[in-house]
């Protein structure tokens, strides 16, 4: 189920707080790239298995996911910083936040 505007936002806030205020670091995006590209896992996460080949080629889901990630996010963003992404919008998708 696609998450809602509210519901990506409110995602986004907690990536930042998560990725930046817990751990004192400098933001390198703002709240819009947060919200896009919380917004861009959430529209990969709902491409059918049968357009994957189409969508991704040979690439795993993951690096599909990972490469689909909008800028500044994507070049901005460490390996664990997409991992964290992506953790927080499944908390988000199942209601766990």
């Amino acid at each position: 189920m696609t998450l809602t505007a509210a519901e990506r936002k409110e995602a986004a806030r907690e990536l930042a707080v998560k990725l930046y205020v817990a751990v004192q670091k400098t933001a390198v995006t703002n709240i819009d790239d947060l919200i896009a590209a919380v917004g861009s896992i959430d529209d990969a996460m709902d491409t059918t298995f049968d357009n994957l080949p189409a969508a991704w080629g040979t690439k795993t889901v993951k690096q599909g996911l990972i490469d689909n990630l909008p800028d500044p996010f994507k070049s901005n963003s460490s390996a664990a910083d997409k991992a964290i992404a992506m953790s927080i919008w499944a908390m988000k998708e199942a209601g766990l936040i």
